[in-house]
């Protein structure tokens, strides 16, 4: 009798530890989920810009064809499904957190398969959704490689699941078709298997299992390489998941490649812990609580304002919403070279940019107005051209950009663009059509396809025929050299204000204000009412000199130039009585907006 109310009492206890396990569970889970909803919601909603913007999903056959003829392709085609809707940052922030919520929840079931309630740890769950969390915070990763993490743990939650039913060999004969799905992602959950296996396997008899496991991925390899696909070793072993570029490595990423492959090593490691020791529930909660806390701490560490400005600047750029570029830049300035790229291109689309270039730092003197020539930069030097006229090199180099980079928004629609502007209806009709099969861009698609065939349209348009005026009348070839086509813009176009004011702002960036002084005698036939603010400063310091005036074109300074001027001049014989580490603060404060200043200092 004595022996039944033991039983009924030891059964009563772990049904009480049940209940509150399952409490903890919701509870912990919950915050995590809250933790990552706020976080993108509140701070990393341009990070779903960015994102959005280079996973452009289009709705045909012939858009899926590409990624079904590799492994990994189709993760990485589910993954820019996932990532279209992130313009809506309430549902990229749902679509993270809850895809990070089911990773949690896959490695419950994976701790309970492998140690049951009774040493089951919560903690060790955390960490790896923490690690994921970590990561989905960088720029750098995508949905692709969130989906490629949750079928690698299913995966194994599957195996551990088949070899308690003693279907030993299904899960070999199941690889080839996960590799083909997950593609690099194949190699974790290999090491997370034998690491298994090392573990968990007590009768010689189930040694089989592993050793066929290791025959058929390397049949699988050999035959993806050279039979099926055609691809590269490198390829196999880093797409979509690349583990093996150290440039491209974090602490976060490598910590969560590991945890998850010894993941059931770890697990065994605890049990055998748990058995001897055991723990207290207070340790417990202080651990998750501690857990959490860090995570918190690393997000705050990762988190980047200036990052997140620079991104809000190019948001605005990609939306053509000048007047937004400029206020942001000049609100928070940018040490980002892309960022004043950026900012002295919607300075040139409003006309304003010997205006106020200098308003702001040009820390990178030409390469502030115009990007190198790098693959790198391909995805953005493109505007340049388009905003000066040269219509065929922008072209040229948004198709090599889609070549390179694959489909992007920008690259179609600049494709678009110019094309309508060339008169190639039928190739700008194809992409209008591209474009016409995305969630996102579809109404900027459809207010294009007016201008299909109807060059008299085209030419009213405020932007496209405001480019077709800057084109040059005859054709040239481009140089690496953009201050020399630039030239060869002006012979071909002399009209081009655009490009007339792109060398003036080259000469004033290389402080060469001779040179500018000289080129101002042709803004008077390119209808020019006044000289713009910053060549009028440039032409001071040439007066200043005491050096021969040449001919102005009828144009002349405003005496409130002078005024400054002149008070400029005291300002700096004055600042020499102070310190010198004071002098360019104290003159940056008043004058940090001239170019003035810019010649003294930069």
């Amino acid at each position: 009798m004595n022996e039944k109310v033991k039983f009924i009492a030891s059964d009563k206890l772990l049904a009480k530890g049940d209940n509150r396990l399952q409490i903890d569970l919701f509870i912990w889970t919950g915050l995590l989920f809250t933790i990552s909803f706020l976080y993108f919601f509140l701070f990393g909603d341009k990070l779903l810009f960015i994102q959005e913007e280079k996973s452009l999903f289009i709705f045909s056959g012939e858009y899926f064809h590409d990624f079904f003829l590799k492994p990994g392709g189709i993760i990485d085609y589910a993954g820019n499904f996932l990532t279209q809707g992130y313009f809506n940052r309430i549902y990229g922030s749902l679509v993270i957190s809850i895809s990070l919520l089911l990773f949690c929840k896959l490695f419950i079931r994976i701790n309970k398969l492998l140690s049951g309630n009774r040493t089951f740890s919560f903690l060790l769950v955390l960490i790896p959704s923490c690690l994921l969390l970590l990561t989905m915070a960088r720029e750098d990763h995508f949905m692709t490689e969130t989906i490629g993490y949750l079928l690698t743990a299913l995966f194994l939650l599957v195996a551990i699941k088949v070899r308690s039913r003693q279907i030993n060999y299904l899960i070999s004969a199941l690889f080839p078709l996960f590799f083909y799905i997950t593609g690099s992602f194949a190699l974790l959950f290999l090491i997370a298997y034998f690491v298994y296996c090392a573990s968990f396997i007590n009768r010689i008899q189930e040694l089989l299992s592993p050793v066929v496991m290791i025959v058929t991925a390397i049949i699988t390899f050999y035959s993806f390489k050279e039979i099926l696909f055609l691809q590269t070793s490198a390829h196999l072993v880093r797409s979509p998941l690349n583990i093996l570029d150290i440039n491209m490595l974090t602490w976060t990423k490598i910590s969560l490649f590991w945890y998850m492959g010894l993941f059931p090593f770890i697990v065994k490691i605890y049990e055998g812990l748990q058995a001897k020791r055991g723990s207290s529930i207070f340790l417990k909660q202080l651990s998750l609580g501690l857990l959490l806390f860090s995570t918190l701490f690393f997000l705050g560490i990762q988190y980047d304002p200036l990052r997140k400005n620079d991104l809000q600047i190019e948001e605005f750029f990609y939306e053509q919403n000048w007047d937004a570029v400029i206020v942001q830049f000049e609100k928070i300035p940018s040490k980002d070279e892309i960022s004043q790229y950026y900012y002295n291109l919607a300075l040139t689309e409003k006309g304003q940019l010997c205006d106020r270039m200098f308003s702001c730092s040009q820390d990178y003197g030409i390469k502030s107005l115009v990007l190198p020539g790098k693959r790198e930069f391909i995805n953005r030097s493109y505007y340049f051209y388009y905003a000066i006229g040269l219509i065929n090199e922008a072209h040229h180099l948004a198709y090599e950009s889609m070549v390179i980079n694959g489909y992007s928004s920008e690259n179609l629609k600049m494709l678009i663009k110019t094309d309508i502007i060339n008169g190639n209806y039928k190739i700008a009709e194809r992409n209008i059509n591209l474009l016409k099969q995305t969630l996102h861009y579809r109404s900027w698609a459809e207010k294009f396809t007016k201008f299909l065939f109807k060059p008299e349209i085209v030419l009213s348009d405020v932007e496209l025929g405001d480019k077709i005026k800057l084109m040059p009348g005859k054709d040239f070839f481009i140089g690496p050299d953009d201050e020399e086509n630039i030239d060869f813009v002006l012979m071909a176009n002399p009209d081009n204000k655009r490009a007339f004011e792109y060398k003036m702002a080259f000469l004033m960036v290389k402080k060469d204000y001779r040179a500018v002084m000289y080129q101002v005698k042709r803004m008077k036939d390119m209808k020019y009412t006044r000289i713009p603010n910053h060549i009028e400063e440039s032409m001071m310091i040439f007066i200043d000199q005491k050096d021969e005036l040449p001919y102005l074109g009828d144009l002349k300074i405003s005496r409130e130039t002078e005024d400054r001027f002149s008070l400029f001049l005291t300002d700096l014989e004055m600042s020499k009585t102070k310190k010198k580490s004071e002098i360019e603060k104290y003159l940056e404060n008043r004058w940090g907006n001239t170019f003035w200043f810019y010649n003294e200092f930069k």
